[in-house]
């Protein structure tokens, strides 16, 4: 997954290897550079489209690049979450929606969940819950240093919990204004 730096969507770069042939299909290593395409081919979708390209350059990441991510970050948390629960309820949607977020605090909550906190104080909590299919996140927060708990971009994925019947965030990383501290693969 990674953001188009033009628009600000998060899109995913998936290769599907069927199970006879996954020793003749490379799978794609991690990519922490700006790739740059002369054609890029978006998939039909709404929040997180299906991309691929043929030719790309890539180049190294430039502080402008994590400025512009940043400011494609979402910082409304209240109209955010209006949009994700519009997005879950479409049929054919993805439902674990990834977005970027741009809180003014991550703390933990009174019952010891964390939270992350917009300016006007509207808080999403952060969770690995119902999520199993992706390795631990949240206790990796508790390790980051104390800098990246106040104005940072998180880069989450949103889940709505069918027991609490709350929506909640996984972590998978965080942008700050020179590094992208990665939670997760």
């Amino acid at each position: 997954m990674w953001m188009n730096l033009g628009c600000g969507r998060i899109v995913l770069t998936q290769t599907f290897r069927p199970y006879k042939a996954a020793t003749f299909i490379k799978s794609e290593d991690s990519f922490f550079q700006v790739a740059t395409t002369k054609e890029l081919c978006v998939y039909p979708g709404d929040v997180n489209p299906r991309v691929r390209w043929e030719e790309m350059a890539p180049r190294p990441i430039e502080k402008k690049d994590f400025t512009t991510v940043r400011k494609h970050g979402n910082g409304d948390f209240a109209a955010l979450v209006k949009g994700v629960k519009g997005q879950l309820k479409a049929a054919l949607a993805d439902k674990r929606p990834v977005y970027a977020l741009n809180y003014a605090k991550m703390a933990e909550s009174q019952d010891g969940s964390l939270v992350i906190e917009d300016a006007k104080a509207v808080r999403l909590v952060l969770t690995d819950t119902g999520m199993s299919e992706e390795p631990a996140s949240c206790y990796l927060l508790r390790l980051v240093p104390k800098e990246m708990f106040t104005n940072q971009t998180l880069i989450g994925r949103f889940h709505r919990d069918l027991d609490t019947q709350t929506l909640c965030v996984k972590p998978l990383g965080i942008l700050t204004e020179s590094a992208i501290v990665r939670l997760t693969f």
